[in-house]
C-alpha cells in the first residue's frame, strides 16, 4: 500500500475561487505521483459535525497532516469559542479568541518549529478588497475583518517592513494557480527522493481497458484516466461553482464538434462535483445524464426526461425514489411540462429522502443539502430533431432555467458552437449563458 501523502486546506470563504484551483491542483497532482503516494486533499466539511458542541471540534487537528495551505483575501472569519468540552482554542501565544483560520495555522505553526512538519504554505490574494459601502454594519464588519487580518499578518509574516515567515502574493487565480502547483510539486518531490531506494510501493490502482476512447466520449468511470483538460476544467469548476453561489447553477460548455465538451462534463466536471465535501453545503448525492435524442417514438422530451431520471443505472445516477407511492412516469413527465415556478418540487422530497438515509449512513453532513446533478448533452439537438417544435423547445430551456435556480438541481450542458445562431430561438437559453453561464473551449493543438 502507497504511503499517504495528507494535505490539509485551510481557507476562510472569501476565497473560494482559489481554494477550489487548489483542490483541482491537489487531485491532479494525486494522479501524477499515484505511483509513491496516495495523495489525500482535506477540507474542513470532510468529517461529520457533531450533534453538540462546535463544528471546529470536528476537524482533525492540522498538525496531524504533512502539508498544511493556508489562503487569504480579505477576512479571518468568526472566532472560536476559549473552549469546547474537546479543546481549548487558543492562540500559539496563549491569546483569546482566535478564528478557526488562526487556529488552524498556528496549531500547525506550533507543530513545525517542535518536530519539523507539517510544511506549510501560506498564500494571500493581493486584490483589492470588496466594502459592502451601502450597509454601514456590513461595511463595518467587513472593515474589521479586513483589520483583523492584518493583525494576524502582522503577527506571522510582515510588521513594518520586517521578514517574519514565508508566503506567496498572487494578484490573479492564473497566478496563484502556477505558484500552488510549483511549491507543491516541489515538497513531492523531496519526499520522493527521501524514500528508500527500492521500498516505494508501486501499488497504485492500474487501468485495465484500453484508455482511448477513439469517437467515443470520456464517462464518469474514465475520471482516472482523463487527462488534457486542466485549465479549462479549472474554469469550468470555478464558474459553476461562482453561478450556483449566484443562486443560478447552469453552465453550458461550448465547442466545435469534437472539441471533448462531452469528456470534459462527463469525465471531469461531474466526478469532481462528486468528491466528499467538494462545494461547501452541498452533497451530490445523484447525477442524471440525458439527451434529446433519448426520446423514443411517442414520446416529447419531457416524458423522455422523466423517463430517463427515474431509470436507476447505478446507486448514484438515477432518482427511481422520484416515483413514490401513487405516482406514474406520465404525472412526473405532465409535471415538468406544466410546471414554470416549481418544477424540482418533486425532486426536493425525493432527494430529501435520499439525504436522510444518507445523514444515517454518515454519508452526508447535517448542515449539508442533497442535490442533483443533470447534465444535458448535446443540447442542440433540440434544434436537429425536427419533432421538438419551437414551443416544446421554450418549454424545455425553461424547464432547465427553473431547476438551476431551484437550489436543489445543478444543471451542466454541452453545445455545438456551430448552431449557437439557433440559440437566438429561445432567449431564455441565451439568458442563462451570460455571465458566468457558458465556457467555450478552445480547439486542442
Amino acid at each position: 500500500m502507497n504511503k499517504r501523502l495528507r494535505i490539509f486546506l485551510s481557507s476562510p470563504g472569501d476565497v473560494r475561487s482559489a481554494r477550489e484551483i487548489a483542490a483541482l491542483t491537489i487531485e491532479r497532482l494525486a494522479q501524477d505521483y499515484g505511483r509513491f503516494f496516495v495523495v489525500e486533499p482535506y477540507l474542513w466539511e470532510y468529517e461529520a459535525m457533531l450533534a453538540s458542541g462546535h463544528f471546529q471540534d470536528s476537524i482533525e487537528p492540522p498538525s496531524a497532516f504533512d502539508i498544511v495551505v493556508l489562503i487569504l483575501w480579505s477576512r479571518l472569519g468568526t472566532p472560536l469559542p476559549e473552549r469546547t468540552a474537546l479543546r481549548e482554542y487558543r492562540g500559539i501565544d496563549g491569546r483569546t479568541p482566535v478564528t478557526g483560520t488562526e487556529w488552524e495555522y498556528e496549531e500547525a505553526l506550533k507543530a513545525t518549529q517542535e518536530v519539523g512538519t507539517p510544511d506549510l504554505l501560506v498564500y494571500r490574494s493581493r486584490e483589492d478588497a470588496r466594502v459592502k459601502s451601502w450597509d454601514i454594519e456590513s461595511r463595518q464588519r467587513d472593515i474589521d475583518q479586513l483589520a483583523a487580518l492584518d493583525r494576524f499578518w502582522a503577527r506571522h509574516f510582515a510588521n513594518q517592513g520586517t521578514f517574519l515567515g514565508a508566503y506567496t502574493e498572487f494578484a490573479s487565480n492564473t497566478e496563484f494557480a502556477a505558484a500552488f502547483e510549483n511549491h507543491l510539486r516541489g515538497l513531492i518531490a523531496k519526499r520522493i527522493t527521501s524514500l528508500a531506494q527500492g521500498g516505494m510501493d508501486a501499488g497504485a490502482n492500474v487501468w485495465m481497458q484500453a484508455p482511448f476512447r477513439g469517437l467515443e466520449s470520456y464517462d464518469f468511470e474514465h475520471a482516472p484516466i482523463f487527462f488534457g483538460q486542466d485549465e479549462a476544467l479549472t474554469k469550468a469548476m470555478v464558474q459553476l461553482a461562482a453561478s450556483a453561489e449566484r443562486g443560478v447553477a447552469f453552465l453550458l460548455v461550448m465547442g466545435a464538434s469534437g472539441s471533448g465538451k462531452s469528456s470534459l462534463v462527463k469525465a471531469g466536471i461531474l466526478p469532481k462535483l462528486f468528491v466528499l465535501r467538494r462545494i461547501p453545503g452541498a452533497a451530490f448525492v445523484r447525477r442524471v445524464v440525458f439527451r434529446p435524442s433519448d426520446a423514443q417514438d411517442g414520446e416529447d422530451l419531457f416524458d423522455a426526461l422523466a423517463r430517463r431520471l427515474v431509470t436507476q443505472v447505478s446507486p448514484q445516477e438515477g432518482v427511481s425514489e422520484l416515483l413514490g407511492s401513487g405516482q406514474t412516469l406520465s404525472s412526473l413527465a405532465a409535471h415538468l411540462r406544466n410546471a414554470s415556478e416549481a418544477p424540482a418540487y418533486p425532486v426536493a422530497t425525493a432527494l430529501g429522502r435520499i439525504a436522510d438515509e444518507a445523514r444515517q449512513n454518515g454519508v452526508m453532513l447535517r448542515h449539508e443539502t442533497a442535490r442533483l446533478v443533470l447534465v444535458v448533452d448535446q443540447l442542440e439537438e433540440l434544434f436537429t430533431i425536427e419533432t421538438f417544435a419551437p414551443e416544446q423547445r421554450r418549454r424545455f430551456v425553461s424547464l432547465l432555467a427553473n431547476l438551476a435556480r431551484s437550489g436543489h438541481v445543478w444543471v451542466v450542458a454541452t453545445m455545438r458552437s456551430d448552431f449557437w445562431h439557433r440559440a437566438s430561438e429561445v432567449p431564455e437559453l441565451v439568458q442563462q449563458a451570460e455571465g458566468g453561464g457558458r465556457l467555450d473551449l478552445v480547439p486542442r493543438r
